[in-house]
């Protein structure tokens, strides 16, 4: 019954309105911008793409043996000396194509007039401050990666100077987190009591987020100054011949950077009575105290002892935690001092 005898097709079994196999269209690529539109890449942004992916594993210890500098059938080194040995080679042919005279214009021109700081700093800088604020293990390819450009460059006409426009960018860079970190750049949090009630509780943690994001790219930034310190390119305290340049604010030293850094955390720890800027002394201080470790070599014990000095006094002596201890989930956080009671050994009273 129903019709369905042999031979019968359902009605979706088979199109009715087949088209003869002549008058069928012949179908273009499945982009609505047009078949074209991918041969029509900048030769220029293709560079400075492949530029980005070469400079983000020139110092990664877990792709070393697949480097530039090492064949594609070895296999990852483990040892240390040789795989720090694939790295300085990766190092020195990067530094022979960025800082050479024939790619000179594509990687290292900048705008000194710009207002804007990427085209200030060039491509090359540019790059060099953004991987070393979010790849913290090849931070010291990056140090040795811009003293050797810088170096290399120097003889080229219009080109010299790359250190010091990297140390700008990279600057720059720093206090731009910094202000997302206290609360005071763009996509930062709410700054009064009034914006934390009215902001969601989606809208505050991804605030959140992003001001942590902000504050570890500030410790990433700040070692790698410390870094070009030890490389030679940023004075590590302020020249002897001029000691006035720290008085009349003319000090680019590290150590000036650092002064400066605890003198912010020190006013923000006086005026902490604000939302706006509430635990702002004790993110200044662990900026410092993050940086210090590898400063030992390079800075005087009595440059840090001084910083040290100043932090205890003033921010750590008298710092409490703002977090208030819970109950249920968060009682993780103890209200007060847990004492457990005496308990018995068995054995003992075994023995007994």
């Amino acid at each position: 019954g129903g019709g369905g005898g042999r031979g019968y097709r359902r009605h979706g079994d088979n199109p009715p309105y087949r088209s003869h196999p002549s008058q069928r269209r012949p179908q273009g690529p499945a982009n609505r911008f047009g078949q074209n539109s991918t041969s029509s890449v900048n030769p220029k942004t293709a560079v400075l793409k492949q530029l980005s992916a070469m400079v983000a594993k020139m110092g990664d210890w877990a792709g070393v043996g697949t480097g530039m500098a090492v064949s594609s059938s070895a296999s990852a080194p483990a040892d240390r000396k040789e795989a720090l040995a694939s790295i300085s080679q990766n190092t020195s042919d990067l530094v022979a194509v960025l800082g050479g005279e024939k790619n000179a214009s594509l990687f290292l021109a900048f705008d000194s007039t710009s207002e804007q700081e990427p085209e200030a700093a060039g491509p090359l800088a540019t790059l060099l401050s953004s991987c070393a604020a979010t790849l913290p293990l090849q931070t010291p390819s990056y140090a040795a990666l811009g003293l050797g450009v810088h170096v290399q460059s120097s003889i080229l006409p219009g080109y010299d100077g790359f250190c010091q426009r990297l140390v700008k960018i990279t600057a720059a860079r720093f206090w731009t987190d910094l202000d997302r970190t206290l609360g005071a750049g763009a996509g930062a949090g709410p700054t009064t009591d009034t914006d934390t009630q009215l902001t969601s509780r989606s809208n505050h943690n991804k605030d959140n987020a992003t001001m942590v994001e902000a504050h570890l790219r500030c410790k990433m930034l700040l070692r790698y100054m410390a870094l070009l310190t030890r490389a030679g390119i940023i004075l590590p305290q302020a020249s002897e011949s001029d000691p006035q340049d720290e008085e009349q604010g003319n000090d680019m030293s590290l150590t000036a950077f650092l002064k400066l850094l605890v003198a912010a955390a020190v006013a923000s720890e006086n005026r902490n009575s604000t939302h706006h800027y509430a635990n702002g002394s004790v993110l200044l201080a662990s900026l410092v105290l993050h940086t210090l470790p590898y400063t030992l070599t390079i800075l005087s014990k009595h440059v840090l002892l001084s910083l040290l000095h100043d932090i205890e006094t003033n921010i750590l002596a008298n710092y409490s935690s703002r977090f208030t201890p819970g109950t249920g989930m968060q009682a993780f956080l103890l209200q007060d001092e847990q004492v457990e009671d005496a308990v018995v050994d068995m054995d003992e009273d075994e023995e007994e």
